[in-house]
């Protein structure tokens, strides 16, 4: 027992020593992927019948043409990254023709400020749910310079990720969505996109100002049993902070008391966001009220 027991420690220093890593995961090239049965014919399904069959011409890139919403959500970003990715795993020329032609039309949009979206200027940014809307073009967009090395893609999506920086961090008291949800609500996919940016770039801004702007280290909230008021939560009061390398522009962070526990697996999974220790705790006469009347409207148990 003994002797199994030095061999075993051994061994593990040798390991050590020769810097073996065990139990490293590494995501699977969707290129040399093949799925078959019940779920493969889904795939089929989705490809022929619904990407190659959707009028994404009329019912997708005509309100970005338009540009005259003043709130709303399209899906574009989405359907860029679900065109790129069903092109880089069936290697179906329709469908890469199709990626070509989106993409193509959004880079031809794209203003010379960097802004990719369908609202009108006076409601650009702060409106729902302009941000959401971009962050997944952003996302989609590098996705298509990932798996076809399109540098015009990259080079869109960083320009309308450095608008919505530019116009955020120039009013970072300013919330997305005017309140009328949670911010992380109000923006959803930003992070996450800003993130795929980093991957695609290197350049520390991005990453930077997930950690440092949005907090993302520090949404670890609370499950809600039921919604209300804000859908998720009520925000809460931050202070206000500089971080000079994302634009060095004055900004504040704008962690919530209870956001989503994805966002933290996401910053601990890709080891990027450094935890900042800030929990703002609202003491606000009128937030107080709030909450009481949400818990008084809340329904009794029920009794069985």
């Amino acid at each position: 027992m003994r002797n199994s027991a030095i061999i075993l420690l051994m061994g593990l220093m040798f390991c050590q020593s020769a810097g073996a890593v065990v139990n490293v995961l590494r995501s699977a090239d969707l290129r040399r992927v093949a799925v078959g049965g019940e779920i493969g014919r889904r795939i089929e399904a989705t490809i022929e019948h619904n990407l190659l069959a959707a009028d994404l011409d009329g019912d997708f890139l005509a309100p970005f043409r338009e540009r005259t919403a003043k709130s709303g959500y399209v899906g574009l970003g989405k359907t860029i990254d679900a065109l790129v990715r069903f092109a880089a795993y069936s290697g179906d020329a329709r469908v890469l023709e199709k990626k070509k032609r989106v993409v193509e039309e959004v880079l031809r949009l794209q203003e010379a400020d960097g802004y990719v979206g369908f609202f009108a200027p006076e409601a650009r940014v702060w409106s729902l749910w302009d941000i959401h809307e971009t962050a997944y073009i952003i996302y989609g967009l590098t996705m298509d310079h990932k798996f076809f090395g399109e540098t015009a893609s990259l080079d869109a999506a960083r320009k309308a990720a450095d608008y919505v920086i530019a116009r955020w961090t120039a009013d970072p008291d300013r919330e997305p969505g005017g309140g009328e949800i949670t911010v992380y609500m109000a923006v959803t996919g930003f992070e996450g996109a800003l993130l795929a940016l980093y991957d695609a770039t290197g350049d520390a801004r991005y990453v930077d100002c997930c950690a440092r702007f949005r907090g993302l280290a520090d949404w670890d909230g609370p499950i809600v049993k039921g919604r209300w008021g804000q859908i998720q939560g009520t925000p809460t009061p931050t202070s206000a902070a500089v971080w000079p390398s994302c634009g060095s522009i004055a900004s504040r962070r704008t962690t919530r008391s209870s956001g989503p526990r994805a966002a933290r697996w996401i910053s601990c999974s890709r080891k990027m966001a450094s935890p900042l220790s800030v929990h703002a705790a609202s003491t606000s006469a009128g937030t107080t009220r709030r909450r009481a009347r949400r818990t008084w409207a809340r329904p009794a148990p029920r009794r069985t």
